[in-house]
């Protein structure tokens, strides 16, 4: 689903549960392709994701948001998530 950040930052986003992620859109299955040390690959250990990001490794737990912008992908807890973006609309 595509978000837009009240400063109109536009970022596509999709919420990972432990076992899967809430939709599987493109850029999702690439980074899930991808092997280390590639910068933008996604491991997942059947329950945290270990995100490989612009500045070294980030980890994601169930539920958090997994976030691919401008500065390429990364993991977001939903409470700062959903203060910082709001649905698109479109």
């Amino acid at each position: 689903m595509r978000y837009v950040q009240r400063h109109r930052r536009i970022v596509e986003a999709v919420q990972w549960s432990g076992d899967r992620f809430s939709e599987q859109p493109n850029w999702v299955a690439d980074a899930l392709s991808k092997k280390p040390p590639e910068v933008g690959c996604i491991l997942s250990d059947g329950r945290r994701l270990a995100i490989h990001t612009s500045s070294g490794w980030r980890t994601a737990d169930p539920y958090d948001m997994v976030v691919q912008g401008s500065h390429g992908i990364e993991p977001c807890a939903p409470v700062v998530f959903f203060e910082l973006y709001e649905p698109d609309g479109r």
